[in-house]
């Protein structure tokens, strides 16, 4: 039995994976006191054509976002989602819409890279265009729906025998008869990776967590609109101007709106904010200028009861860092190893449809990760 601890995306994915042949069991351990960014997330599978091409995951993140529409069809048919894949998932155009031709223009040298050096990192060709003084597209972009993806995640392990344990995952002891059965934990935790390490007795922390980290807290705003579209072909739109947040990604599709993201940074991870806090109104201050852009692009005015905010906790690596690595350790109970599974910043939800088959090779020490 392999123990997953953390039932977001990513723990999600992994469990899904590593059941697939029907030969190895698998429990989810995971805690409900945490906020998890899995939950919060709109799940925007942006990539900006080759903006990111100097990050040596790059070509990751495009294979699995390749993966999406096979992952996503046998997911729904193994589920009980009943919709059409169109309702929960779109790849199209991405269309960035600048409130200046100076910010147009900063992001154009950004994204745009030279052909002959994107062929020689064995990259697709670059599909980027200038529409005009302040648009840009590229073509492959992609959203999918969070909450609906973990709903058919979790229908798939269930009806395949995955065992659900719900425990302070910072308590061995909570769960200790789930651990001495393991022949591996797998720990997929997001934000409370750093937490729980710290918590467990003879744990090293991975490298990674040695270097600068970005805790967060952010939200991502629903709205539930008939009137609503992006626009023929257009999967993604984003919004991008000098206020903070400086830029809104618009995704959803059948009445259904993802505005994301409203973003702080936590000092304290976990801590709950007070009445107080100086967080508090900077969060309010951005979430103005997201309803501000939504009445810009759409021309609506959201009415509250059409709309909610979904908030968690992110920790981020670095956009240099895609964190599966093996742990060394001496918990009691546990027989075999330990490893740390984690997304790109804001990323998991790009990794999911790889990242079983990446901790996989990991436990067997088949292929080490870059």
């Amino acid at each position: 039995m392999i123990v997953v601890v953390g039932s977001g995306i990513i723990g999600l994915s992994v469990a899904e994976f590593l059941t697939r042949s029907g030969e190895r069991s698998v429990t989810i351990v995971s805690s409900s006191h945490f906020s998890p960014a899995s939950q919060a997330a709109a799940a925007n599978l942006a990539t900006k054509a080759q903006a990111f091409a100097r990050d040596p995951h790059f070509a990751i993140k495009l294979a699995g976002k390749m993966k999406y529409p096979e992952w996503l069809e046998k997911l729904r048919a193994e589920s009980a989602f009943n919709g059409s894949l169109s309702s929960i998932y779109s790849c199209g155009v991405g269309r960035d819409l600048f409130e200046s031709q100076e910010l147009a223009d900063r992001q154009w040298m950004r994204v745009r890279q030279d052909e002959a050096q994107i062929a020689a990192w064995g990259l697709p060709p670059q599909k980027l265009r200038r529409i005009d003084g302040q648009t840009i597209e590229c073509d492959d972009e992609a959203w999918v729906d969070a909450a609906s993806l973990l709903r058919m995640l979790e229908s798939v392990c269930r009806k395949r025998g995955v065992v659900f344990h719900e425990a302070d995952v910072r308590d061995i002891e909570s769960w200790s008869r789930e651990l001495q059965s393991a022949e591996a934990v797998v720990l997929c935790a997001g934000a409370g990776t750093v937490q729980i390490l710290e918590s467990w007795p003879s744990v090293e922390l991975p490298p990674a967590f040695s270097k600068s980290l970005r805790w967060s807290f952010g939200g991502t705003l629903t709205i539930h609109d008939s009137g609503v579209q992006l626009g023929e072909g257009v999967a993604l739109l984003e919004k991008v101007g000098s206020s903070e947040p400086s830029k809104v990604t618009f995704s959803g599709a059948h009445g259904t709106l993802f505005c994301s993201s409203v973003s702080i940074p936590c000092v304290f991870p976990h801590r709950p904010m007070s009445d107080g806090d100086p967080a508090l109104q900077n969060i309010s201050l951005q979430q103005d200028v997201v309803f501000r852009k939504v009445r810009e692009v759409f021309g609506i005015e959201p009415q509250q009861k059409r709309w909610e905010w979904k908030w968690g906790h992110r920790l981020g690596f670095g956009h240099r860092e895609w964190l599966v690595e093996r742990v060394p350790h001496s918990l009691p109970h546990l027989k075999g190893p330990l490893v740390v599974a984690a997304g790109v910043h804001k990323s998991g939800y790009l990794a999911a449809p790889l990242m079983g088959e990446l901790v996989m090779q990991k436990l067997q020490g088949e292929i080490p990760f870059p």
